[in-house]
């Protein structure tokens, strides 16, 4: 009797499938989605000032900078690397996909702030994707769970399947 009830407690204490994301997992795909939302107003920048979406010297200086402070979140460089760079292609196709309705339907953006402002804020966005990326490391195996809260929370102006397909891309490995 007592080995059923303990059976019983562990049992009962699994997660069942579909169960939505952990604290870890959702804070990690709302970053993601602030550091996609705030694309908007880097296109909207762009747009304005017709500059090109690629910007190879910042995407560099940002994935060395990423890779520099890794350690310090006990994360592997070499990983961190990979999951900037993909946050990188996706945060382009998001500004492509919002360049390409802008300039298809003659409207204009929404006034975008200063640049200064702007990578600012992606800055402190990068902070807590390092912060969220180390707390959600023990959750990495559970694809499926994360493919599904990722429908639900990487819904930025622009993402489209595509895009989320390949935010996702280092973490789906």
């Amino acid at each position: 009797m007592k080995y059923a009830i303990l059976l019983l407690f562990v049992v009962g204490c699994q997660q069942p499938a579909g169960n939505p994301p952990t604290q870890a997992r959702t804070a990690l795909l709302t970053a993601m989605n602030d550091r996609l939302t705030l694309m908007e107003q880097v296109a909207a920048y762009k747009f304005v000032n017709k500059k090109p979406i690629a910007d190879p010297e910042r995407e560099a200086a940002l994935l060395e900078a990423m890779e520099t402070r890794a350690p310090s979140f006990g994360l592997p460089p070499q990983d961190v690397r990979r999951f900037f760079e993909a946050q990188i292609e996706a945060a382009k196709m998001v500004q492509a996909n919002l360049m390409g309705t802008w300039q298809a339907s003659g409207l204009n953006p929404p006034a975008p702030p200063s640049l200064d402002e702007l990578r600012q804020k992606i800055d402190r966005v990068n902070e807590a994707l390092l912060h969220a990326l180390n707390h959600d490391r023990p959750f990495r195996d559970q694809k499926q769970e994360l493919h599904s809260a990722a429908e639900k929370l990487l819904v930025a102006p622009g993402v489209t399947a595509e895009v989320r397909q390949q935010a996702l891309r280092p973490l789906m490995q």
